[in-house]
């Protein structure tokens, strides 16, 4: 018998013998065992929003992480993936298309720019996917550039076939980042529990609590995507409202202390005062 022993995913075991029911062969190629399969995890918002203002002024580059899993078995070396950007057909156009002036203006992210271009040496180095794991995190290292400050970047990418890895279900092979250095709503913002969404609020929040209130920070209190919508996890409901109860003490003392320097309460730029729900 051979010495060496091979770890299979459930994922794994379950489309090899046929169990999973519910994935076609139309989205799960034949599978090779001279290489894995890659797919970004099936639960995994597949749409993440990024903030350097979350982040602090002395902040030039941070990482946006992905969950990527093995379809296959796991090796006792490590193996490389690879990743592509995704550029619209209208990209060169698309920031010249009239827009209402409220609206954000948006542009496809530029490779070194923006972000550490994929097929860099640098990047090359962190598309590892480690020995002996079914598993690994993908790090998208995002660039400070003076652009973020007037515009949000759009940044698509998806897995593309490397020496050492195929494609596995088609339906999780891309992923996008939208990021700026200004605050965005996140995907995971849910309105019942922290209200509706505000820069004035969300800035608030962060410096309230030094916590980013971003969608990887929005994950961790319980938020999920349930049935195309975002809420918390039943089992982390009662902590977020502790919290957010919280955030609207720290919000009635900075706005006592306002009113004492003879300033106004904290509201967003069209007026609105800036609240937050409480529950008794």
């Amino acid at each position: 018998m051979n010495a060496r022993k091979f770890t299979y995913s459930l994922v794994a075991l379950l489309a090899l013998t046929g169990i999973l029911g519910s994935c076609s062969d139309e989205g799960l190629p034949l599978y090779n065992q001279k290489k894995g399969m890659l797919s970004f995890n099936a639960s995994e918002t597949a749409n993440k929003t990024f903030s350097f203002m979350s982040r602090g002024r002395a902040v030039m580059q941070d990482t946006v992480w992905f969950t990527l899993d093995l379809i296959g078995p796991s090796v006792d070396y490590d193996r490389y993936y690879e990743l592509e950007q995704i550029i619209p057909k209208d990209s060169v156009a698309q920031d010249s298309v009239p827009k209402p002036t409220d609206a954000p203006k948006t542009i496809t992210a530029e490779a070194g720019v923006h972000y550490l271009a994929f097929d860099s040496p640098e990047a090359k180095k962190l598309q590892r996917f480690p020995a002996n794991a079914i598993r690994t995190k993908v790090p998208i290292v995002l660039l400070r550039d003076t652009s973020l400050k007037t515009k949000e970047v759009t940044l698509n990418f998806k897995l593309k076939v490397s020496d050492d890895f195929d494609l596995g279900y088609k339906e999780y092979q891309t992923r996008t980042i939208k990021f700026s250095d200004k605050l965005v709503k996140p995907n995971l913002w849910v309105n019942y529990f922290f209200g509706t969404y505000g820069p004035e609020k969300h800035m608030f929040m962060i410096e309230a609590t030094k916590d980013p209130w971003d969608d990887d920070y929005l994950k961790k209190l319980g938020a999920i995507i349930q049935y195309g919508s975002p809420t918390i996890d039943i089992v982390r409901q009662a902590y977020v409202q502790n919290l957010v109860t919280r955030l609207a003490g720290m919000l009635e003392k900075e706005n006592e202390a306002r009113k004492a320097r003879g300033e106004d309460v904290l509201r967003e730029k069209d007026g609105t005062p800036v609240t937050f729900k409480t529950w008794g």
